[in-house]
């Protein structure tokens, strides 16, 4: 894996990890970003430069059935109302 370094053009400014967990404006926003994407189920990776990596995936159904006149797997339509979720 090649390292690569910030770049002034990125906004990304090299700190040192005391520093940086002394700068409380960045604790308070980092804080309230790592924690909204965990409440969202998302995986976060925070690392000692201060970076964070917030990954999200959204689920997709899709339904395949054997058509046996054509000998091979069709999409066909999901009914929504069946993959409806309760949500609170």
């Amino acid at each position: 894996m090649k390292n690569i370094e910030p770049s002034a053009e990125s906004g990304i400014i090299k700190t040192n990890e005391k520093d940086l967990m002394s700068n409380m404006n960045y604790v308070s926003k980092s804080c309230a970003v790592i924690t909204e994407s965990i409440r969202r189920g998302c995986d976060v990776m925070h690392f000692a430069t201060g970076e964070i990596i917030v990954t999200e995936l959204k689920p997709v159904t899709i339904k395949y059935s054997w058509n046996r006149e054509v000998g091979k797997l069709i999409r066909t339509p999901l009914r929504r109302t069946a993959l409806k979720r309760k949500v609170k």
